[in-house]
């Protein structure tokens, strides 16, 4: 979300941040290769649908804010069995059913 202030500040963006198209499909394969089945989903980010509005920066106009990875995630939690999913990215510490945002926290995953 940082990217055009990044940009115009004149520091350093790297367009690998975010996954390319073939990343996303070879992803969108290996799900369906193991039976739309996962056990833990672990990403940067969470699916659109979860998003932790209050957890947006105030100030920030999320019109402009690029949400390729979330939805990309959404598509990936709407046609898989999982588990878990856990990211960190919002900076907080949350659950909402399956999904497990963390920041301070450490967990054992067996």
């Amino acid at each position: 979300m940082d990217k055009p202030y990044r940009l115009r500040m004149g520091y350093r963006w790297f367009s690998d941040e975010q996954l390319t198209v073939a990343e996303m499909d070879v992803i969108r394969q290996k799900v369906r290769d193991h039976g739309n089945r996962e056990d833990i989903i672990l990403a940067h980010t969470c699916p659109y649908d979860q998003r932790p509005v209050d957890c947006f920066l105030p100030g920030v106009n999320q019109s402009g804010v690029d949400n390729t990875m979330e939805h990309f995630l959404q598509e990936i939690v709407d046609s898989a069995d999982y588990n878990a999913f856990y990211c960190g990215h919002w900076h907080s510490e949350k659950q909402n059913g399956k999904l497990r945002i963390l920041f301070h926290d450490v967990i054992m995953l067996e």
